[in-house]
């Protein structure tokens, strides 16, 4: 049996990862080297890929999905790639999700780097979601998966191979979702959160035959701390023989943030964290990574190189997850227009969208500094314009010029942000913000379409936080 105090080597403080890292699955080839890899939703390139040698301090590695399946149509925020399950078997990595309205896919690669195949669709239906494999030791690959209500008319059940093995509505475990199937001690184990996203527990599942029956417990729950919702992630096993298990936390406008807690077997059921509770801070803290450099860049759109900067035509955006609960992002950039009407410039999408930049006034041959809050504009001052000869239509630029948006909690409510856009000497009244479906605000850079027959453009310089 493994304990707690053998599981020392590893201090840290949760979040490990204080961005957005939702429904993590993580999974080691030799018990060093440590794979994991999160929802990705509608974003281009998708299911990220993040390494790690210690569980606490990670790297971005790369993308295992390159562009979206043939089969898939997407139209809005919080559809896409849910949940995945990424493992390592037959001498390579397999990466399984669910997409809502499609049905369950799978990606493979040699190794982490790729490249990576097309995306196959294991199974059609609408509703499946959170696909997990097990390769059992008779080689048979099986699948668990989970439901969604939205799509399938009913949720809180857990199948494997197409038979629903537990009902979590009688245990009032409602809600059972992200299954992880394994094989322990002789028993087969499913891991799975349920009591929904912001406030739920995770369970363990555990039966002597595939298709159960199965009986569950509650191993992790907020119970007196203040880490709200720990469930839906990976159990890991290092080298040493420790036991870890990855999970996120729901911190509203900031994402699905990432945690780990030290895991062990007590008369044959996993214990973790601090005998069933979160751990907030274990050991003395070694967290070093900074969490800009695992920042997930995703484009809607073309993105091009343009003499060491990123050119967004109209409709086009470059936008990222917050790095942190507060920051400052100062975005360097040059504004080119045609048209009048579009705000190019910063991009806050969350609840709703929220633009901060520059709009054209051709007339009056300036730029207008505009913050457009969904459908609400404010006019914050003008800004000088340099015409150019762009040939039939005329042309003006903004010149380089830096805009800001600073970020902090609410402090009534630190489930949304609050944000404060600046640029020169002009600076807008706060906004409050919150997540969207699913997913936390992300910001950027995006030149906004008005005008299908004419385009403006952004020559992003840098954008840093």
């Amino acid at each position: 049996m493994i304990t707690l105090c053998s599981a020392c080597l590893l201090a840290f403080a949760n979040p490990i990862v204080d961005m957005d890292m939702s429904d993590p699955d993580c999974w080691s080839a030799d018990g060093t080297n440590f794979l994991l890899t999160v929802s990705s939703f509608t974003d281009v390139p998708g299911l990220p890929l993040y390494a790690s040698t210690d569980l606490v301090n990670w790297r971005l590695a790369g993308h295992a999905l390159a562009k979206r399946p043939k089969e898939c149509t997407w139209t809005r925020r919080g559809q896409g790639v849910w949940a995945p399950a990424i493992r390592f078997h037959g001498g390579q990595w397999h990466v399984f999700w669910g997409d809502p309205d499609a049905g369950i896919f799978q990606v493979t690669a040699k190794t982490p780097e790729g490249p990576w195949s097309e995306p196959t669709l294991v199974q059609a239906g609408n509703g499946l979601i959170d696909p997990c494999p097990l390769w059992d030791e008779d080689g048979e690959l099986h699948l668990a998966n989970a439901f969604a209500a939205s799509r399938s008319g009913f949720n809180s059940v857990i199948a494997i191979d197409g038979k629903i093995v537990y009902d979590g509505l009688p245990d009032g475990n409602h809600t059972i979702e992200g299954p992880k199937l394994y094989r322990h001690g002789g028993s087969y184990w499913i891991f799975a959160p349920a009591g929904g996203v912001v406030t739920g527990w995770q369970l363990a599942l555990r039966s002597k035959n595939l298709y159960g029956p199965y009986e569950a417990r509650i191993v992790l729950a907020q119970g007196k701390s203040a880490m709200n919702g720990p469930h839906q992630g990976a159990w890991v096993r290092k080298a040493d023989g420790t036991d870890w298990f990855l999970h996120f936390q729901d911190k509203g406008y900031l994402g699905r943030v990432l945690c780990l807690q030290p895991m062990s077997w007590v008369e044959g059921w996993p214990v973790m964290g601090d005998k069933g509770e979160p751990f907030l801070a274990y050991g003395t803290a070694s967290n070093t990574t900074p969490t800009t450099q695992l920042l997930d860049w995703v484009s809607d759109g073309t993105v091009y190189d343009f003499c060491g900067k990123r050119r967004l035509y109209s409709g086009g955006s470059y936008v990222t997850k917050f790095p942190a609960p507060a920051f400052t992002a100062r975005a360097k950039l040059t504004v080119t227009a045609k048209s009048d009407g579009a705000v190019d410039g910063l991009l806050l999408a969350g609840d709703r969208e929220v633009r901060f930049g520059l709009a054209l006034e051709s007339k009056q041959g300036c730029f207008a500094l505009i913050l457009k809050d969904g459908e609400k504009t404010s006019r914050l001052g003008s800004l000088p314009a340099r015409e150019l000869d762009a040939g039939a239509l005329k042309a003006w630029t903004s010149g380089e010029m830096t805009l800001e948006a600073r970020v902090k909690p609410c402090a009534d409510d630190p489930r949304r942000c609050e944000v404060v856009f600046a640029c020169r000497s002009f600076t807008s009244a706060p906004i409050r913000l919150a997540n969207s479906i699913w997913q936390g605000v992300k910001i950027g850079a995006a030149a906004e379409l008005v005008n299908p027959k004419v385009r403006n453009w952004i020559d992003l310089t840098s954008c840093i936080f």
